[in-house]
């Protein structure tokens, strides 16, 4: 059992060392006790909160209903609703300075909001009460019974006797409004400067002679806030925010793309976008339970949040979609789990491999986060949201929705799409690794911050571990399940850590959830079956696939082709030649190869593919083993020409072909420079094969019948002299030069005489370049013209010392 275990999660090449079979052994037995350390270091070593958070939601509803009655306030009947406030910009002030902590004692930034309404008419009453069971304020009309007004000096004397004690509050400010029955309530303003920073305001209503109303606030100063906020983490703040619209954009993009190519799952998109509009309902429930959300229908709160979670869930479904089938076409294998969890395949092993890695990863990494934090205290400030939670109602649902889809995100924009664009557009594998840890770092910076940029970053790198290392040793099921019992167990801990005794539920909870996923990890591993990616991939990975197919097998014969194609020119003596093949595709139709005769003969073979492609390519291919055989046997290149299409006839016939020539069109020359004589010949429209002479004229061709063929074979024979240039090409180069009414064979003419004019080539015609100089102008001269087609061109020169050279002459050889 041990050796299954750590055969379904080792690399095969860590797999067969002993020493790491020891120690991931080791590991998968230990992470229970890793996570369990990990979770006590955490709520150890997290800062004491500023109060003791000992009051639940029905506690404060007992506390209030017991005020109201002290108050002599009737709520019998009433419906009884509560909500909770965070005032995130009062409690990071409040935590920046010891100074400031006082804020807790009069105006908490988290407390409970207990509304008492009656539901025949609009009387009301709120009692505020704080997370450790105190009264800080309260509101009510018309529900006590009327009592006399007071004097001016009376009712400022009753309102200061209900302000906080240990505040030095200034004179009020008074103004007056309308009250039941034709009173006047007059409510009091008082402001203290014992908060230092902040503007600290308590109001107090007087009706009759009773206190109706009580509620007191702080405002810290803008100033005092941008001062305390770090410049590092509001920049990857800010840097990760643009990151996360680029993601978006690039999502889109990809998405649109892939949809084009049939290579994209838009089932499991909807299934992504509909768990999100899920979670924002769950969300809206929890808004309007726990929330102030006013006279605003319950259904319309719903609609909104659900309309909302379907924008947001359509961008994550484009990352996830689009990123999945990039993944898959560069890291094969690494979906196979997750594939096999949507395709109902959940008791396989590749689905408790993944699960038992990520829960054994998690356990280790929540361990360094935990050893971490003894320095450095990242667990939790000394006054955070988890506060609140055991005012809310179902607070244990929501870690359940969260943390998954948290997950699911961070995988989608930090690991799916940076791995997408950078298999796609970044060749270098040396900056993909810090591209990628880059992206990862600031997705993570997308949080709260930290009271130091020391925790921050650490708290970063660790979580850019939790996403990266599950998915590059096992899948990205793995990386998920390791991501979200990662911020389970953060969260968790923040909350015991600030809640001991109300954390029970919720602790208990996430334990059982825990043990059942590892159980489940491990049952499936031990007792399912393994699929292949070929059995649960969806049907668009099947598409991707077959283009991966092709694509390789076109790699292949790219990579044949260039093999074919002569490493070099042969260095004939008498002669400097220079030639390219440039294809438009990935596998160009065009061929060419020097075959070296003896007594000073030199073959040379080019062939036109007619735009067949690869096809072409292939069977063009064959040629030159036929060649080098053909080629020793028979001078006559119209002989030799006639024997290889013979030769090649069956093949292109069983391609479908019924014609050679349809598929391809050849040239074979000889260049005889003991003789100093030219023989050519060709088949079809192309190749051509050009004369530029200083003492011959245009030497026409001569048509020659051959038995077998429809058409006639095109034969060429001339003398050669010294300074002289042969060029033969396709029709990639022959319908570039084709400018106007001017046949290409002209064409090449022209450029070839002006570039030797300006260039004195004819005055140097022994430099060992020209051939060279000569192709480059041609490629470069024909580069804005015509469409997109193979690109091959041969050049050789007739060597020649400078004292025989004569005045220039011009013939062509078509």
């Amino acid at each position: 059992m041990p050796d299954q275990i750590l055969s379904a999660l080792l690399p095969d090449t860590i797999a067969r060392s002993r020493n790491s079979r020891r120690v991931v052994a080791a590991a998968l037995v230990l992470f229970p006790f890793a996570l369990i350390a990990g979770f006590l270091l955490l709520v150890h070593d997290a800062p004491p909160t500023v109060v003791s958070v000992t009051t639940d939601r029905a506690t404060a509803i007992r506390i209030a209903q017991e005020f109201l009655l002290e108050q002599e306030v009737r709520v019998d009947g009433f419906k009884v609703t509560t909500t909770y406030n965070t005032g995130d910009n009062v409690r990071e002030f409040a935590n920046e300075r010891k100074a400031r902590q006082r804020v807790w004692q009069v105006a908490p930034p988290i407390f409970g909001a207990i509304a008492f309404r009656n539901p025949k008419d609009a009387q009301s009453a709120q009692v505020f009460v704080s997370v450790d069971g105190k009264v800080i304020g309260f509101d009510w009309k018309a529900l006590a019974p009327a009592t006399p007004e007071l004097t001016e000096a009376e009712a400022v004397s009753l309102a200061s006797s209900h302000l906080p004690d240990g505040f030095r509050f200034g004179a009020p400010q008074v103004e007056n409004e309308p009250g039941p029955d034709k009173r006047t309530i007059r409510a009091y303003t008082f402001h203290a400067p014992d908060i230092p920073d902040a503007d600290l305001k308590t109001v107090v209503k007087v009706d009759g002679s009773k206190v109706t109303a009580l509620r007191s606030t702080v405002t810290p100063d803008e100033n005092a806030m941008s001062e305390s906020k770090s410049w590092l983490q509001t920049a990857m703040t800010i840097a990760g925010s643009v990151f996360v619209c680029l993601v978006s954009l690039f999502s889109i993009y990809r998405y649109t793309s892939r949809t084009l190519q049939q290579e994209v799952s838009h089932s499991r998109s909807l299934l992504v976008s509909l768990l999100c509009g899920c979670f924002c309902v769950v969300l809206a429930f929890n808004a309007v339970l726990n929330g102030q959300t006013g006279p605003v229908p319950f259904a319309a709160i719903v609609a909104v949040f659900a309309v909302m979670g379907v924008i947001a869930g359509g961008v994550l479904a484009a990352a996830y979609g689009s990123g999945e089938g990039d993944v898959r076409e560069a890291f094969p294998g690494k979906l196979t789990s997750l594939d096999a969890l949507l395709t109902g395949n959940i008791f396989s092993t590749n689905v408790g491999a993944a699960v038992l890695l990520g829960m054994a990863l998690a356990g280790w990494i929540v361990l360094a986060l935990g050893i971490c934090g003894i320095p450095f205290r990242i667990a939790e400030p000394q006054a955070t949201q988890n506060m609140a939670g055991p005012m809310m109602q179902f607070a244990w649902i929501m870690p359940f929705v969260i943390y998954p889809l948290m997950s699911l995100a961070l995988a989608a924009a930090g690991l799916l799409q940076p791995l997408a664009f950078l298999q796609r557009y970044v060749k270098s594998r040396r900056v993909r690794v810090p591209v990628l840890l880059l992206s990862a770092v600031l997705l993570t910076a997308l949080r709260v911050h930290s009271r130091s940029d020391l925790e921050f970053l650490l708290t970063s790198s660790i979580l850019v571990a939790a996403l990266l290392v599950p998915f590059f040793w096992l899948d990205l099921l793995a990386t998920m399940v390791c991501l979200t019992a990662v911020f389970a167990t953060i969260g968790i801990a923040g909350s015991y850590a600030t809640s001991i005794a109300l954390s029970g539920l919720s602790l208990q909870l996430h334990l059982l959830a825990g043990l059942g996923i590892t159980a489940f990890g491990l049952l499936s591993l031990l007792r399912g079956k393994t699929v292949t990616e070929e059995q649960v991939r969806p049907l668009y990975a099947k598409h991707i696939a077959e283009r991966k197919s092709l694509e390789a097998e076109v790699s292949a014969a790219r990579e044949a082709q260039l093999r074919l194609l002569p490493d070099s020119v042969p260095d004939f003596p008498g002669l400097h030649i220079s030639a390219a093949c440039v294809p438009a595709e990935t596998v160009g139709g065009d061929f060419y190869d020097f075959f070296p005769l003896g007594d000073g003969r030199l073959g040379i073979f080019i062939a036109e593919g007619n735009n067949q492609g690869l096809a072409a390519a292939l069977n063009i291919a064959l040629a030159k083993g036929y060649l080098m055989q053909c080629v020793e046997r028979y001078r006559d290149p119209v002989e030799i020409l006639t024997r290889l299409e013979s030769a090649l006839a069956s093949i292109f016939e069983a391609s479908g072909t019924a014609n050679v020539s349809e598929v391809a069109g050849f040239a074979f020359a000889v260049i005889d420079t003991t003789a100093g004589e030219l023989r050519f010949a060709r088949t079809g429209a192309y190749p051509k094969v050009v004369l530029v002479s200083e003492s011959r004229g245009e030497t026409p061709e001569r048509m020659v019948p051959v038995k077998g063929r429809t058409d006639p074979m095109a034969e060429g024979r001339a003398f050669l002299s010294a300074g002289d240039h042969v060029v033969l090409f396709t029709d990639g180069i022959g319908r570039r030069m084709a400018q106007g009414n001017r046949k290409p064979e002209e064409f090449v003419t022209m450029l070839i005489r002006d570039f030797v004019s300006r260039q004195g080539l004819w005055f140097a015609s022994g430099r060992s370049d020209q051939a060279d100089a000569i192709r480059e102008h041609c490629f470069g001269s024909t580069r804005q013209s015509a469409e997109p087609d193979d690109l091959t061109l041969v050049v050789i020169h007739v060597r020649s010392d400078a004292q025989n050279e004569t005045r220039l002459a011009w013939g062509v050889l078509a």
